[in-house]
Order: C-alpha cells, then structure tokens, then sequence
C-alpha cells in the first residue's frame, strides 16, 4: 500500500487561532497573528498549537481558507507553504502569494458587475448606520484587485438592525460574532476548496481534513473526508441546540 499524504483545509481565526478574549482561562498562549502596526492581535492557545505539532508530524499540508485578507493572512505567525483562500474564498493564492492564474480567468466574466453591487450596498450599510448611529462600520474588501466583499463590523445590536438590508440583498451572508461579511458568488469557500484541489494530485488514499468554526465553514468541510470542529464554535452551539 503507497504512503498515504494528509492534506488539511483550515479555517484560521477561532479554529487555529483567536483574540485574546476568546482563549480559555490559565491556558498558555503564543503570538498567532500581528495587526498593521505589528502588535500581536490573535493567538495560538497551547491546544491549538499542540494540533498544529501533531499535523506536523504528520507532514500534513495545511491550506488556509480564511475570511482574512491576503494581507492579514500574511500577518499569521505560521509559515504556509501551499495553496490558500482569503477574502471567504473570493480569492485563491499560489504558494508563491500570487492569485492563481486560472482562478482570476474564472472571474474576469463575474467581478465587473458584482463590483457595483458590493458598492451600493455598502453605500446603504453606511446610510443606515449613519441615520441609527449605530456602533458599526462598513467598507467594501478589495483583495489583489477583486472586488470581494462588504465587510461590517459592530456589537449584536448593531448588526441585528442591518438584517432588515441582508434579507433583502442578493448577497450570500457570513455573521459570526461582531463580524459581519456580504458575499458575491464567488466568495465561496467550498469553491476555492475544490479549486485548490485540483492542483494537488490527491490520491485516492489519500487523506482530506476540513477543519472550522463556523457555519459558513460546513460546505468546504463537507468537500473533505473528516471534519474537525472546535468544542463552543459557533457550529458546535448550534449542533447543541439542534
């Protein structure tokens, strides 16, 4: 039987790495990420980093996919050496950090249009926040030229008064927390994921993890064999509920 390889699809921010306010009590911790102005922003728990050791030993090739920008993504104090989604998949990078050639052909029919939607509802976003004065901000993420989504930041309360404008756009929707993200199509995770896959030569005895915390994360993660999903994730509280 040949030597079977590990490929893992991960999820970054609350699966591999959190903020501070997210980490278990007493537990240790190291710097996971920095934000602009190089200050530790998130970080790797002595779990996390115990599951990373584990994949390592392994030899296991872990292939972010992650809401975080090419940008922010190169912030991660972890040195990937694959493939990689960012912007919720909007965009798919070569282990060299260029945006896959193929990837880009596949939306030059798409991104015009859509460009003009992301802008006009980040237009009415800010209206609408600006009009309730609510403890939010938007702005649209453009990502190595690809328009990719509307982000929004704020409290619950601020986010709940913009389900009125979600519900009613033709935009995919990603809340998690204080986050909020409006996706074209071709923000798609699970896209990226089988996009990526065909660069890899997976063999059939091959192994395919799909790790993440959220319920976006679910269609990529179902793209894999085994499924890994941090314990009090916003996918387990909702298996708890169910």
């Amino acid at each position: 039987m040949p030597d079977s390889r590990i490929f893992v699809f991960s999820d970054l921010d609350d699966t591999l790495i959190q903020t501070k306010r997210k980490l278990p009590e007493c537990v240790s911790y190291d710097t996971g990420a920095y934000n602009r102005a190089g200050q530790p922003l998130s970080f790797f728990s002595s779990r996390q980093k115990t599951l990373i050791a584990l994949l390592e030993r392994a030899n296991a090739v872990i292939i972010p996919i992650t809401g975080r920008t090419s940008g922010a993504l190169s912030r991660v104090n972890y040195a990937f050496k694959s493939y990689s989604a960012v912007s919720h998949g909007a965009v798919v990078l070569t282990p060299d950090g260029t945006v896959c050639s193929q990837w880009r052909q596949s939306l030059d029919d798409q991104t015009e249009d859509w460009s003009m939607t992301l802008e006009k509802m980040n237009e009415q976003v800010q209206k609408h926040i600006d009009t309730r004065n609510l403890d939010a901000r938007t702005r649209v993420i453009i990502d190595h030229r690809i328009p990719a989504y509307v982000s929004v930041k704020g409290t619950d309360i601020a986010l709940a008064e913009l389900d009125f404008l979600v519900k009613e756009s033709a935009l995919g929707v990603h809340r998690n927390g204080r986050n909020l993200a409006l996706l074209p199509p071709y923000a798609c995770k699970k896209r990226a994921v089988e996009h990526i896959k065909q660069f890899l030569s997976i063999d059939t005895d091959d192994l395919v993890l799909g790790m993440g915390d959220s319920i976006t994360d679910l269609p990529f993660i179902r793209s894999c064999h085994f499924g890994v999903i941090p314990i009090n994730s916003q996918i387990d509280r909702e298996l708890v509920c169910e």
